[in-house]
């Protein structure tokens, strides 16, 4: 379909586990320098660089017990996030 008018392409660089948005700092702007019009988002997911807020949270078994737990909530916390930036950018 084709976008409103005014619409602006969005690519929504996500790092990975113990990653930070400077990890994709190269890749957004090569993509935003593409020409297109496209613009290229990164942004720390939960308890990640910039948020970080608990280290332990990050390790894994046997470090931490809770892994599953955490690993679960930083997930579905990170799903949500971009589920907002979808709907408001």
């Amino acid at each position: 379909p084709e976008s409103p008018e005014g619409a602006l392409p969005f690519v929504y660089c996500l790092h990975g586990r113990l990653g930070k948005q400077e990890d994709l700092s190269e890749i957004a702007e090569r993509i935003a320098k593409l020409g297109s019009g496209c613009i290229a988002v990164t942004f720390d997911n939960p308890n990640h660089g910039s948020r970080k807020i608990n280290e332990m949270e990050n390790n894994s078994w046997p470090q931490n017990r809770t892994h599953s737990m955490d690993m679960y909530a930083q997930i579905i916390e990170t799903i949500q996030e971009v589920s907002l930036m979808i709907d408001f950018l």
